[in-house]
């Protein structure tokens, strides 16, 4: 039996959440200290940690939309701000480390959707996406030129004196992804990929030619050198094979050390660890997201479903210091139960991975389906704000990472491209089943935002029994009203996961099946929002009302798309936990 709680103690629950700093290691200063990038108060900013003292600065006023720097020796960050309430009209900002709370701006370019910022301390390159296009610029001492335009969409990556690297979906094949390279002494822009057919991505400029992962040989994502000089490519083998023998099925994060190692961090079935020269760093299991090799020591980024974000310093095998841990709230862990990962059998036999965060309470109970977005992305075993929230309202937590993942695969990933809808639908059904099936649930929710919110609108209009309510945030609800709304990125997108076919536009929009819904909805859209426009909900909720169906709406002021402000996670959030807390109130009461 559900408990219903207080709107004061949802709101607690809120409020110690969002509250709680999380930060990210992302490079060592040019004085030695640690830049973290995060949330220590109400907005995203950037800081600097002193390993030894652990005193933290802020150097940047907060409100950060993204950043760039030099790995290593940082002596200047590059800040991007959003000064369009939201809507990724973005502006770069050149900071000095030593002059906290100064920017300079570069004032030369256009406020626009940034794809991929790099830096190296000379040479500033980024990817900006207009309406008619998605090109590669770069400004070095004062000077702003644009490189060259990509034939799609893509993100720079990793930028090192003439070069500039990046990747995206750029042969027309919405199936691939390939690298660029761009040589900014001879203005040369050139897409390359190891096979036609194939997915590389995230390369980065070494000492020994440009790394990045490809699937081009058996299918399996490897790491790769290649010479951009001479064509040659080799596969990357590392000093030690436990590497290799961890059987990594794709990788995270990876770059090279001053002194030479590289630093990779790998991923298999939602947990990752962290490699230098192959050699497995032992720590903690769960989510580890960046690391720098400092002094023989790595300082890493790591979390878990159970343990908010914090950094760790490890040193040999035996010794790991938390050089920052965030103070958690008592009934954190008190109602934070047991963390699963399984598989699923969905309607077509396809296994699908899926984290289970059970509640302490009593099963079965009420239990979310939590989509995530993207939809190329993924649940990992790390801190995610949304899951403990709901948690800790009392409701197990399943996380389904339905076909069209990432993290288990390029074949997996691609099983949604031109699917929109249709299986991954399927697979978030499967879990809910599953739920029921094995004692966890009597009751049943899916919420989700983005890409999540479409499917939890997908649930409720293409399969209206299967759930007692849902919550849509930033949802898509009509893919052809969406397209025109778009600029040239998000138009890519929309061509790339319906697979080129406009017949699906119309097809899979929620909008058109509102006569189905049977269960309450609720739908919370940033007022700003870019990505998935707030017009196409304005008609959903039309359609809804002319249809007698019963929801809420929450429309969140000054926000866009991306969650980057304590009051971004609040607005989106409380009314989300305050909804299903009076949804099950209704159903356990009846």
């Amino acid at each position: 039996m559900y408990k219903p709680l207080s709107p004061r103690e949802i709101a607690s629950i809120v409020e110690d959440l969002v509250k709680l700093p999380r930060f990210a290691v992302v490079a060592q200063l040019k004085d030695g200290r640690l830049l973290l990038y995060g949330m220590k108060g109400r907005a995203a900013s950037l800081y600097a940690l002193d390993p030894d003292s652990k005193s933290i600065e802020e150097l940047v006023e907060p409100g950060i939309y993204t950043y760039a720097s030099k790995t290593y020796g940082a002596s200047r960050i590059v800040v991007g701000r959003d000064i369009s309430k939201g809507a990724e009209k973005i502006m770069l900002y050149l900071v000095d480390p030593s002059k906290p709370k100064e920017e300079k701006a570069i004032t030369e370019m256009k406020a626009a959707r940034i794809l991929g910022v790099a830096d190296d301390g000379e040479t500033l390159a980024f990817a900006l996406a207009t309406d008619k296009e998605v090109a590669v610029y770069a400004y070095r001492r004062g000077e702003l030129w644009k490189v060259g335009q990509l034939p799609g969409v893509g993100w720079v990556t990793h930028v090192k004196g003439d070069l500039i690297v990046g990747a995206g979906m750029l042969a027309g094949n919405p199936s691939t992804m390939e690298l660029f390279i761009a040589n900014t002494s001879i203005g040369e822009l050139r897409i390359y990929t190891p096979r036609e057919g194939a997915t590389s991505r995230a390369p980065v400029i070494t000492s020994k030619g440009i790394l990045f992962q490809s699937n081009f040989e058996k299918g399996m994502f490897r790491l790769y050198l290649f010479n951009p000089e001479t064509n040659e490519l080799q596969e990357y083998k590392a000093p030690s094979r436990e590497l290799e023998e961890f059987k990594p099925v794709e990788y995270t994060y990876y770059h090279e050390a001053p002194t030479g190692e590289v630093v990779v961090i790998a991923e298999r079935e939602a947990r990752t660890r962290i490699f230098v020269d192959g050699k497995k760093v032992e720590g903690p299991d769960g989510t580890y997201s960046t690391a720098l090799l400092i002094d023989g020591k790595i300082y890493a980024t790591f979390s878990s479903l159970k343990k908010p974000t914090r950094i760790l310093m490890i040193e040999g095998s035996d010794t790991i210091t938390e050089v920052y841990a965030p103070h958690e709230p008592e009934w954190l862990t008190r109602r934070l139960g047991e963390v699963k990962h399984v598989y699923v059998a969905s309607f077509d036999g396809l296994k699908i991975p899926t984290l289970v965060l059970e509640n302490t309470s009593t099963k079965p109970g009420p239990t979310v389906v939590l989509v995530h977005g993207g939809p190329f992305s993924n649940y990992s075993d790390s801190f995610n704000l949304f899951a403990a929230a709901l948690a800790g309202l009392g409701l197990h937590v399943v996380m389904p990472n339905y076909r069209g993942s990432t993290g288990y695969g390029e074949e997996f990933r691609q099983l949604i491209i031109g699917d929109p809808c249709g299986g991954e639908l399927e697979d978030i059904v499967a879990a809910a089943k599953w739920a029921k099936d094995k004692g966890l649930a009597d009751r049943l929710i899916v919420m989700g935002y983005s890409y999540g919110g479409y499917m939890t609108l997908c649930a409720l209009t293409r399969k209206p029994k299967v759930f007692d309510c849902g919550v849509a945030g930033a949802a898509v609800a009509d893919w052809e009203e969406m397209y025109e709304l778009s600029d040239a990125a998000f138009k890519k997108f929309i061509e790339i996961i319906t697979g080129g076919k406009r017949e699906l536009w119309s097809e899979r929009s929620p909008i058109n099946y509102v006569e189905n819904i049977e269960k309450p909805l609720c739908i919370i859209q940033p007022q700003n929002d870019t990505r998935t426009p707030l017009k196409p909900i304005l008609r959903l909720m039309y359609r809804l009302l002319e249809t007698g169906k019963t929801f809420e709406a929450h429309i969140a002021p000054d926000m866009g798309h991306v969650i980057y402000t304590v009051d971004d996670a609040e607005k989106i959030l409380l009314p989300a936990l305050l909804f299903i807390n009076r949804c099950l109130a209704k159903i356990y009461g009846e």
